[in-house]
């Protein structure tokens, strides 16, 4: 199965090494607490949580080559964005989740704020900030009403929408 999502050869040693690497990134978020929880999985499941991962990887990299830098920020170190679903990656379908319009490049503070509903964007991507957080936090944050979406495609509306309407939490 890794072999044909990878499309090509993966030694024993590849594999091995790749399940460690996945079970400790599923550790670090408290996904699963063991390698030996993870092997006690159906194949089934097992197929299922790789399979997501290596398409986590694609999406972000999708996302990395459409923004290059934060969506809002431009903020260029990789290292410290975040490939933020806009419709959340639970509620989305296959295609949805690997969509590159359902997804922007955040600094880790717009990352949280949009995936908890206290910021969103609207069909010209600028910036709406929900009542629910304080002036003295998103001050903290360096949110402010001036910040937009430095390129905003038609098919980021409709994900957009859904999550002005699903996620964010207005007045």
């Amino acid at each position: 199965m890794l072999i044909e999502e990878l499309k090509n050869e993966v030694s024993l040693l590849d594999a091995h090494s790749f399940a460690w690497m996945l079970s400790a990134q599923m550790e670090r978020e408290d996904k699963l607490a063991d390698v030996s929880e993870y092997l006690s999985r159906s194949s089934t499941e097992r197929d299922s949580i790789v399979k997501s991962r290596i398409g986590q990887g694609q999406f972000r990299q999708s996302l990395i080559e459409y923004w290059s830098a934060c969506a809002v920020t431009g903020c260029k170190e990789l290292k410290l964005l975040r490939a933020s679903h806009i419709k959340p990656w639970s509620e989305c379908g296959d295609i949805e989740r690997l969509s590159l319009y359902n997804g922007l490049l955040l600094s880790p503070n717009l990352d949280v704020c949009f995936d908890a509903g206290f910021i969103s964007f609207d069909d010209l991507g600028h910036i709406l900030i929900s009542n629910k957080i304080s002036a003295n936090d998103l001050q903290a944050l360096s949110i402010n009403k001036e910040m937009k979406l430095s390129n905003i495609s038609s098919e980021h509306k409709k994900y957009l929408q859904y999550h002005r309407k699903h996620i964010y939490k207005q007045s």
